[in-house]
């Protein structure tokens, strides 16, 4: 595992370029958030995907699907379809540690979103994860830990327990409880999960 050191929240352009180019090869990678570590990979790279599964130990018919990350809210309709309620929360918290689930726009094409009728979109406020998300395009997300496992906070817990990661970048994440998730596609916004978040 690549082990990317950072100073003071920040990465060398030489490091970026080189996360990059392992997104782009399908590497799968841990990186904070401002709420706990991450695992992340190209939306766009179907075996990243088949790897971060594997990663998770996650059943193909699980049901639970991992989060967008889109550059910006603009980049996010490309991939979802926003009502005003969603608009407003995603203009008031993104970046933040939100999670808005949205139906798709049917004009997506993704292999790993083919079939399914919604996306969960979110941006990170944390500066590494900002920084590196202006070069990557659009990422996929989950929390860092096994499934049924505890969220993974400390590079050290990572290096340890998931082992087979190409990269993780050292950082330090805000320790707090994982996004809040709201689900935005019916008549009223549904709080999915109560996180540190309150809307």
């Amino acid at each position: 595992m690549l082990q990317i050191s950072t100073t003071r929240n920040r990465l060398k352009k030489n490091d970026v370029d080189q996360i990059v180019q392992l997104l782009q090869r399908g590497g799968v990678i841990a990186i904070p958030t401002e709420t706990v570590y991450g695992l992340a990979c190209s939306a766009d790279h179907p075996a990243a995907v088949t790897q971060l599964i594997k990663i998770k130990q996650r059943a193909k018919n699980s049901g639970k699907f991992f989060t967008l990350v889109p550059e910006n809210i603009k980049k996010a309709a490309d991939y979802v379809v926003f009502n005003a309620t969603a608009s407003k929360l995603a203009k008031r918290h993104f970046p933040g540690p939100l999670t808005i689930i949205l139906p798709k726009n049917q004009r997506l094409q993704s292999a790993y979103f083919e079939g399914l009728a919604t996306i969960g979109i979110r941006i990170p406020n944390h500066p590494l994860f900002r920084q590196l998300l202006k070069q990557t395009g659009p990422l996929l997300l989950t929390s860092a830990n096994r499934r049924g496992q505890p969220e993974l906070s400390t590079a050290s817990e990572i290096i340890q327990t998931i082992p087979e990661l190409d990269a993780i970048i050292v950082g330090a994440p805000g320790n707090q409880p994982p996004s809040t998730i709201v689900d935005c596609t019916g008549a009223e916004p549904q709080i999915l999960r109560q996180g540190q978040l309150i809307v």
